[in-house]
């Protein structure tokens, strides 16, 4: 009798917790393209891409296709999560993606019911949102149109523009403009985002994560420092000592909120850098600056995330940082103390798999002819592992800059393999994709990881977001598992070829 009652106890504490469950609200959303005012649109699907709370940036990036009905309609759920995740959309057409508005993102609540309205006119693409909780949603479009180092037409963008800094006639006159400049349209953000009727919490949160205009100036104050008056030290001094006394002003007050807000952590990370960089007396930072900066200067959940996109996002990377591979191992392996989100500690796990060293998990892919190639049976090459997959525009980036300017000197190389890896689970859409040439080359290696990221390989790395860069040497190691663009990638293709022979 008394196994009984446990049983029926426990059969209830199961049903209850079902019940608990099943009443967790999920964000919903509803909506209607329509092309010149005609719901039949042409967009048969809806790429929605969403990052769980605290994601690392670049990783765990996960999607869902909403498939468009005749009349343009579509609906779908997001997951629940305890904490605002953040999602964006991407306009597909026979598998071709028309417009990227993922570029713009959106913090998305378990209690959200949105209703949808896109809309193309000539070659415009206008988005807009209602029901319970589209205010975040409205107030970030409004936002965007500010500043943002991640958008082209901005309100910053055009003031600086017209200020002509790179023109050397007065140029202090013209950097104390510039702060003016990000001074008004700071006070412009302040009053669209304290006039809603948001939460205290969502407010800063949306302050942190958009329209970093602060981002903007330092970004701009960089370039002149770096470019434009590189050869000129009268000039460079002037933009040192503004930038100076203005950079402790442009910046926000945080809490952990921002934890929760990937696109200002990234921001953040490469202000540092820039911080850095330009009271160097080089030219020049290293990778250990910038990690002894973000460990010393930040705590807790702030300084956890700092650190996991670092090593697993490569946030605050700039093309005049000086990389050193074993250096990086070994920083990794501090890091570790500072991650305590299990998801994450997971991911930065696994990325040690990827010790310079170590032998690549051996794994086989299909190419276009349906024959297997495996890793293994590349030995003896030099290899660069490019996993990619249509849609991803930091991949489409990538290749176009490679391929352009650095791959006419490697071809016709017997010891190289560019093998590009396409994550996409859909055949006809990695064949679609070879076509395009947008993400990968007919003069590369073509395969693709059947089951997309459920293949072994990726499985294996804990890969969910791409591009995934990787060198091996001719043994089958890899050589070089933090690669910082185009031009790194070629550097460091010419070295493993000249190390092994």
């Amino acid at each position: 009798m008394k196994n009984l009652f446990k049983a029926l106890f426990a059969l209830a504490m199961l049903y209850q917790q079902s019940i608990v469950f099943a009443q967790r609200p999920q964000p919903t959303f509803k909506g209607t393209v329509s092309v010149d005012g005609k719901r039949s649109s042409g967009i048969d699907t809806i790429e929605v891409i969403y990052l769980k709370p605290y994601s690392p940036y670049r990783t765990n990036y996960e999607s869902i296709s909403v498939t468009t009905d005749t009349a343009g309609n579509f609906c779908f759920k997001l997951p629940y999560y305890i904490e605002p995740g953040t999602m964006g959309f991407w306009m597909m057409s026979k598998g071709r993606a028309i417009t990227e508005m993922a570029r713009k993102r959106y913090f998305f609540e378990n209690t959200d019911v949105i209703e949808i309205d896109i809309r193309k006119t000539a070659s415009t693409y206008t988005i807009n949102f209602a029901g319970k909780g589209a205010e975040k949603y409205t107030i970030v479009n409004k936002l965007a149109k500010l500043g943002s180092p991640a958008e082209i037409d901005t309100e910053f963008r055009d003031g600086a523009k017209k200020l002509q800094l790179g023109k050397k006639d007065s140029l202090e006159t013209k950097l104390h403009q510039l702060e003016e400049l990000t001074r008004q349209l700071v006070r412009k953000k302040e009053v669209i985002i304290n006039n809603s009727r948001l939460s205290e919490r969502m407010k800063k949160m949306i302050t942190y994560e958009y329209a970093p205009i602060y981002s903007d100036w330092k970004l701009r104050m960089e370039g002149l420092y770096m470019r434009a008056y590189r050869k000129d030290p009268g000039s460079r001094l002037l933009i040192k000592k503004n930038f100076s006394s203005n950079k402790e002003k442009f910046k926000n007050e945080y809490n952990s909120d921002l934890a929760l807000c990937p696109n200002h952590l990234n921001f953040l990370a490469l202000e540092e850098a820039r911080d850095l960089l330009i009271n160097s007396p080089t030219d020049s930072i290293s990778f250990k600056e910038l990690y002894n900066l973000l460990t010393n200067k930040y705590s807790g959940l702030i300084r956890e995330r700092l650190i996991a996109n670092l090593f697993l996002g490569f946030s605050g990377y700039i093309p005049e940082m000086k990389l050193d591979n074993q250096v990086i191992e070994t920083l990794m392996e501090d890091g570790k103390k500072y991650i305590t989100i299990p998801f994450v500690k997971r991911i930065y796990t696994s990325q040690q798999k990827l010790a310079i060293g170590k032998r690549v998990y051996n794994a086989s892919f299909k190419d276009l002819k349906g024959n297997s190639i495996s890793l293994s049976s590349l030995k003896n090459k030099v290899v660069f592992i490019d996993v990619w997959f249509t849609g991803c525009g930091a991949c489409a980036k990538f290749h176009q800059g490679f391929h352009q300017v650095f791959y006419p000197l490697l071809k016709g190389n017997d010891n190289f393999v560019y093998l590009s890896i396409s994550a996409d689970s859909s055949i006809d859409k990695w064949k679609q994709g070879i076509g395009k040439v947008i993400y990968t080359s007919m003069d590369y290696l073509n395969v693709r990881a059947e089951n997309g990221f459920n293949h072994p390989f990726l499985k294996h790395y804990e890969l969910s977001g791409a591009p995934f860069l990787l060198l091996l040497n001719r043994k089958g190691q890899i050589y070089a598992n933090i690669i910082n663009g185009a031009k790194d990638a070629y550097e460091l293709i010419q070295e493993a070829l000249k190390a092994d022979l």
